[in-house]
This record gives C-alpha cells, sequence and structure tokens, in this order.
C-alpha cells in the first residue's frame, strides 16, 4: 500500500483490478486503514472488473467513498461470474461501465437487450439495471 499512500497523499486516483471478491476484501481493508488518515472519497478510487463482487463488499466500498467501473467483458461470461448489476446499481454507490468494446451493445446489455451472437429470448445477465 505504500504506493496508494503515496498516490492518494498527491491527491491521485486510484483504480484497481479486483476481478474476484477475495481480491476485494484483501483490497477493501487496505482501504478502509488507508481511509483513516487519507480521506479517499475526493479521490472516487475505484474497483475495477468486479466479476463476483458480493452485496457486503459493495456496501464496504461506499463507507469510504468508492466508486466500481464494471468492465462490459464481464457481461459476457457466465452468470456465476457477472456482477451483480441491479445490487451494485441499488447500493446507491457510484459506479460506471467502462469497456473496450463498442460501448452501444455493453449499454443495450446491461438494460437487458439481446446478446447480437444469440436468440433474441435467451436471458443474457443474471442482473440487469433500468432508468426507472
Amino acid at each position: 500500500m505504500k504506493i496508494a499512500r503515496t498516490a492518494a497523499e498527491q491527491g491521485y486516483q486510484i483504480h484497481e483490478h479486483t476481478m474476484s471478491d477475495w481480491t476485494i476484501l484483501d483490497l477493501l481493508a487496505q482501504f478502509e486503514l488507508l481511509n483513516e488518515t487519507i480521506p479517499l472519497a475526493p479521490l472516487r478510487c475505484s474497483l475495477a472488473h468486479v466479476y463476483t463482487i458480493t452485496p457486503e463488499s459493495i456496501e464496504r466500498a461506499n463507507k469510504p467513498g468508492l466508486t466500481i467501473a464494471v468492465h462490459g467483458v464481464a457481461m459476457y461470461s457466465q452468470p456465476t461470474t457477472q456482477p451483480p448489476l441491479r445490487t451494485i446499481q441499488d447500493s446507491g454507490i457510484i459506479w460506471r461501465l467502462v469497456s473496450l468494446l463498442l460501448p452501444t451493445i455493453n449499454l443495450l446489455l446491461l438494460c437487458g437487450g439481446p446478446l447480437l451472437t444469440k436468440p433474441s429470448t435467451e436471458k443474457v445477465l443474471a442482473q440487469t439495471v433500468s432508468r426507472g
């Protein structure tokens, strides 16, 4: 955490790639300690990818003001390794969708639209979100 501490002291955002919840749990413990001396909320530090993040980890990440960056690739995986999008949305945490793929396709998937390579009746995501 020495690099993260130095970055936070200088006002830099920390964007950490965290694929699984066990990685997230380890990082959350370190972010919570760092937040005791350097407020992280103004920096909008983020956990990225978050394929198997749990509701408990989402709640813990929200307390020090961390954000979540859901990578679009996760939406093409099996439901057991898809981020719980509705749970993330309903938690109130600040989150965003990031992607190296076409953003329009990811937004379509995010809202429950069909995957272009699958029949339109097949459910693509375990959890979708809406603006409503």
